[in-house]
Parts: structure tokens; C-alpha cells; sequence
């Protein structure tokens, strides 16, 4: 298991913890169903959060943009091994130039997630 992969762990066992709790248990889980699945509805908590949940929202928002970057640079990875353009006008050159220049772009963008400051949204969750 690689650290990307335990780090995700320790996510999923907190966001355990927090549905397990009986004063957040209905409400916590029709805001993550909301969330995945874009659903109309609450998507945070109209509460006073607890310290502890206020620094894990903040500890999971800025994860959860660092993982998408990764995801898609390992995406990035298995477009660049195979061509599947044989019969189209798509060189194989093209193809390669657009994945090396998506590829550089994701790169920028988890430079920036890695060093910018959290925004607003990220500072004060639930509001």
C-alpha cells in the first residue's frame, strides 16, 4: 500500500467515526449521498461543528483536491501508453503532445494545490 493509499484510509475511518455518531448520523449521510452524486439537498451541515470536525473538513478538502490531481496524472499515464485513434485524422504526435500538455498543466495545478493557501470555503466550512 503507498501512502496516497493509507492517507485515504485514514479518511474513510474518520468519516466513519463521524456518520457512526447518533446527532450525525441521517443528517452526515444525505450530505455525502448529496455530494457524490450531485444530488439536490443539503450539501454541509446547518450545526455548529466541532473543532475536531472543523480541521478534519479542512484536512479533507485540501486531500480530496490532491488525490484528484494524482488520479488524473495516472490517468495521464495509460492514455500516453496506447493509441486509440488508428483511422481517424488524430496523429500519433498530436495525441502525444495533447496528453504531454495536459500532463504539464495537472502538474502546475497540484504545484498550486500543494503550496497556495485553503480558500474561504476550505477556512470556514459550513458556513
Amino acid at each position: 500500500m503507498n501512502g496516497i493509499e493509507k492517507y485515504s484510509e485514514i479518511f474513510i475511518d474518520q468519516i466513519r467515526k463521524l456518520i457512526k455518531e447518533p446527532r450525525n448520523a441521517l443528517e452526515l449521510q444525505e450530505i455525502i449521498k448529496n455530494n457524490l452524486f450531485g444530488l439536490n439537498g443539503p450539501k454541509q451541515t446547518n450545526r455548529a461543528q466541532t473543532p475536531s470536525e472543523i480541521f478534519f473538513y479542512k484536512l479533507y478538502n485540501g486531500f480530496s483536491e490532491i488525490y484528484d490531481s494524482y488520479g488524473c496524472l495516472l490517468d495521464i499515464e495509460t492514455y500516453t501508453g496506447r493509441f486509440p485513434y488508428g483511422r481517424t485524422r488524430i496523429s500519433k504526435i498530436r495525441y502525444l503532445a495533447y496528453h504531454m500538455e495536459n500532463h504539464l498543466h495537472e502538474i502546475y495545478i497540484l504545484k498550486e494545490r500543494l503550496t497556495c493557501k485553503p480558500s474561504a470555503a476550505t477556512r470556514n466550512p459550513g458556513k
